[in-house]
């Protein structure tokens, strides 16, 4: 076979005759892109001729605000924007304020070109970024230019100036509606006033808007919004205030506790009237305060009662035969009750006024009904003393002695209490029948030159009760001379020369258990008894220790002072001496009190006044005759 009759294999030859057809578009490819090579290297390199020819120069094709910059260099466009592009200082802005207008002129402002910033955004075109960004930047402005907005700058703190100046002018604080007093005591209001307040940020932000704009007209307007000032207390809201605080103050106020009232009278209630803002607005009648306060003081005054303890009845044998029930005191609560009255007056409508149930302080007796009755079965007479006396001016013809008596007769001394002769009786007044005695001045007696005088015998007498009963004793001083019917050495006297300055007796009751004073009165005799509860103590005294007597003298006069033949004891002699008694308490073989009291009595002379007849005169001595020769002669 030939070989041109055998088929061919492109297979064979390695597909070189089956790749012939493709070879003219791989060469096409070729060429275009060697040609797309050649002309990016071209435009590269006229973009890099170009940043050296435009260096320290705006590229071709860059204009600010329609002014030509390419080419030029930066201090050559600023003088060529500064000639090409229009002033901004000349112009006015209205700031509408409420019909009324204040105007903002552009100069003032300092409205103007910010050339610096212009220049900076001119010179960066196509100079920023990376090479392929300032490439297409610069391609940019060769084919279709760099149109840049000019930039506008002003003086913003002249700007936020002529808006406070603006706001002064138009700006108005609220006015609250109030209510007050007028001199007749009469309430009167005086109305509310709204405010405004110029929106100042809002209009900031409106006016720079404006101002930013190159192409702003020079003739235009800004609306501010005025924003509106609620007061915090309108004039419905005062009205309201008045109306409550007339109706609260028409009122004559019923208080009550229990079945006793007592009215506080309405221009009382008027005086308690005050108006303060409440929390979230409006005006809010007040009538807790200081004038209220005073009230309620005066007020507690009659509400008060004190407490009255519960009382023993004996029999005519002495013994406890019943018990006087006590009853509990009350004090004002004044807080408490400024509480009640201003709830009971905020709920209060118009019709009956209400009736108040003030709040009180329960104060119980130190003795009460059940504790007497408990310990009533169980008391006894602890203890007694009996003095008798010479009723005479000395004491009031008795009764410096009788009537304090009488008033601490009764007394219930509660367990622990100590007993004061001065507290439980009192200050002494003519109006309860005490009058002019004795005392004692400078060692000397006086029969009537104290009120009250005399009422030792009523204080030693109990002393010596009390101590008899094994009581704890207090206060105890001796008189300065020893009075013979009194016991030695335990004699008890009292003075007042003011409340605060005094001397007192007192004792304790520390038998655990209340006790009774009580006394018996009759001309010339004191007695006073002490009942309790027996606890098994016994008292005893020791026979008196006398030392250092000092004898008195008894001495006669005879004076014209009296009429005659008339004696008159002015003074008795009294022995000076000192005294000593010990007593001693014990309970189960225990000593539980035992004191020695001392006494130092002063020597104390006699006097006794026995009138006579004055002696005569004796008859004047003649005088004699003078001589006719006689001369006076005076010396000088």
């Amino acid at each position: 076979m030939t070989s041109e009759s055998l088929p061919l294999d492109a297979g064979a030859l390695g597909g070189t005759t089956a790749r012939a057809p493709g070879w003219p578009w791989l060469r096409l490819v070729l060429a275009f892109l060697g040609s797309a090579f050649g002309g990016g290297v071209l435009l590269l390199a006229l973009l890099v001729g170009i940043q050296v020819a435009y260096a320290g120069r705006a590229l071709p094709g860059v204009r600010v605000g329609g002014v030509d910059l390419g080419g030029l260099t930066r201090a050559d466009a600023a003088s060529r924007l500064e000639a090409s592009l229009p002033g901004l200082d000349h112009g006015t802005l209205s700031l509408v304020i409420g019909g009324e207008a204040v105007l903002l002129d552009y100069g003032e402002l300092g409205r103007d070109y910010d050339a610096e910033a212009m220049l900076d955004s001119a010179f960066a075109v196509g100079r920023g970024g990376t090479p392929l960004a300032r490439g297409v930047e610069e391609l940019r402005a060769l084919v279709r230019g760099a149109e840049l907005t000019p930039v506008v700058r002003w003086n913003d703190a002249a700007l936020a100036s002529a808006l406070r100046t603006a706001a002064e002018r138009f700006d108005r604080l609220a006015v609250d509606a109030a209510v007050s007093r007028d001199d007749a005591g009469r309430f009167v209001m005086s109305e509310a006033t709204f405010g405004r307040r110029l929106d100042q940020a809002a209009a900031a932000a409106d006016v720079r808007a404006i101002l930013a704009a190159p192409d702003a007209p020079a003739q235009t307007s800004v609306d501010v919004l005025v924003r509106p000032i609620l007061p915090r207390v309108l004039t419905s809201q005062a009205e309201f205030a008045r109306y409550r605080a007339e109706l609260l103050s028409s009122l004559d106020l019923t208080t009550r506790d229990g079945k006793d009232t007592w009215v506080i009278p309405a221009d009382q209630v008027r005086s308690w009237v005050s108006f303060k803002p409440a929390p979230f607005g409006g005006l809010r009648v007040e009538v807790v305060g200081p004038q209220m306060a005073t009230s309620l003081a005066t007020l507690a005054k009659d509400v008060a009662r004190n407490p009255k303890d519960a009382a023993f009845l004996t029999g005519k044998s002495g013994q406890i035969v019943g018990v006087v029930e006590g009853v509990n005191g009350r004090a004002l609560d004044v807080a408490g009750s400024m509480t009640a009255i201003a709830a009971a007056l905020e709920q209060f409508e118009e019709g009956s006024p209400p009736s108040i149930q003030l709040a009180v302080t329960i104060i119980a007796p130190k003795l009460t009904t059940e504790e007497a009755n408990k310990v009533a079965p169980l008391m006894t007479r602890l203890g007694t003393w009996t003095t008798n006396y010479p009723p005479g001016e000395g004491n009031y013809w008795g009764k410096n002695i009788s009537v304090p008596a009488n008033i601490i007769s009764g007394t219930v001394v509660t367990a622990e209490s100590w007993f004061s002769f001065w507290d439980a009786v009192g200050i002494p007044t003519s109006e309860q029948g005490y009058g002019p005695g004795g005392v004692i001045v400078n060692g000397r007696s006086d029969p009537t030159g104290a009120f009250a005088g005399g009422i030792c015998s009523c204080s030693t007498t109990l002393f010596n009760a009390a101590a008899r009963a094994g009581l704890e004793l207090g206060i105890r001083n001796n008189h300065y001379y020893y009075i013979p019917r009194y016991p030695l050495g335990l004699d008890a006297t009292v003075w007042m020369y003011t409340w605060t300055s005094r001397g007192d007796m007192t004792f304790r009751n520390d038998t655990g258990h209340p006790i009774l004073i009580r006394s018996t009165n009759s001309y010339g005799v004191v007695r006073f008894d002490i009942y309790g509860v027996p606890d098994g103590r016994t008292t005893t005294f020791s026979t008196p220790v006398i030392k250092n007597v000092v004898q008195s003298v008894d001495r006669t006069i005879y004076t014209t002072e009296i009429p005659v033949g008339t004696q008159k004891r002015v003074e008795f002699p009294h022995d000076g001496m000192d005294v000593w008694v010990t007593r001693t308490v014990t309970r189960d073989g225990a000593v539980i009190h035992q004191e020695t009291y001392y006494s130092d009595y002063k020597r104390v002379d006699g006097e006794l006044w026995i009138g006579v007849a004055p002696s005569p005169e004796p008859a004047p001595a003649p005088e004699p005759t003078p001589s006719a020769s006689a001369t006076t002669t005076v010396s000088v």
